[in-house]
């Protein structure tokens, strides 16, 4: 958190004429303190503190990390009210900021761990993740000295087949008709199309599992 005041000073040229009952016959002019005074004094000072303040929270921060923005307020206080005579008014300007930072690669390890836990949930174990990307502006916010980050994000996911199951898939499919070799490979997980070449005149599949080659080809749309 960081803390800045800042003194303004604004001179007063809003004149105004009293003029007393022709008993007197007297009369004068005086200058008051108005709202926009005060105001205007406000307007030119808050940016100069903000942006005085966001640089002393940049340079606290790491190369790795990511600043969060500010959660500032102000406060005011004048030597004058508006309505008050015064030929000038002393507006005193106080900002307090807080601002969190958080680690950049320890924010993507963590999303891409969710969504590796929420693939497990809804379609099971095997899959990795590809890809994934942010779908809703990054909120966040500090609560209790504790920085709070949400935004949706959406992966990609590609089932991994092992070396065991490769192996396990060529025991299936050695000697299966292509037909039959359809019937295995479109209930494996991940698959979306099959294509199958098969060499020799019986249409079969090798006898000798070792000869069955299995290529997968991952569709990037």
């Amino acid at each position: 958190m960081v803390d800045t005041c800042i003194l303004g000073q604004v001179g007063l040229f809003d004149h105004y004429i009293v003029q007393f009952d022709p008993g007197g016959a007297e009369s004068r002019d005086f200058t008051i303190v108005t709202k926009q005074d005060i105001n205007s004094v406000v307007s030119a000072l808050v940016p100069y503190l903000t942006e005085s303040i966001h640089a002393s929270f940049q340079q606290q921060i790491r190369p790795s990390e990511t600043l969060t923005p500010n959660q500032c307020s102000q406060k005011i206080s004048a030597n004058h009210n508006a309505g008050d005579e015064a030929t000038t008014v002393t507006v005193m300007v106080s900002e307090s900021c807080l601002a969190g930072a958080y680690n950049t690669g320890d924010l993507q390890a963590k999303v891409q761990q969710v969504l590796l836990q929420q693939a497990e949930h809804t379609i099971g174990k095997g899959y990795v993740l590809s890809s994934y990307v942010q779908t809703s502006p990054m909120q966040t916010d500090i609560q209790h000295g504790t920085l709070l980050i949400a935004a949706s994000y959406q992966g990609r996911m590609i089932y991994q087949f092992s070396q065991q199951d490769l192996q396990n898939l060529r025991h299936q499919l050695a000697g299966k008709t292509k037909q039959q070799a359809r019937v295995i490979l479109i209930h494996l997980n991940g698959v979306k199309q099959i294509s199958l070449q098969v060499k020799g005149t019986n249409g079969k599949l090798p006898i000798n599992a070792a000869n069955i080659n299995i290529l997968f080809v991952v569709d990037n749309q």
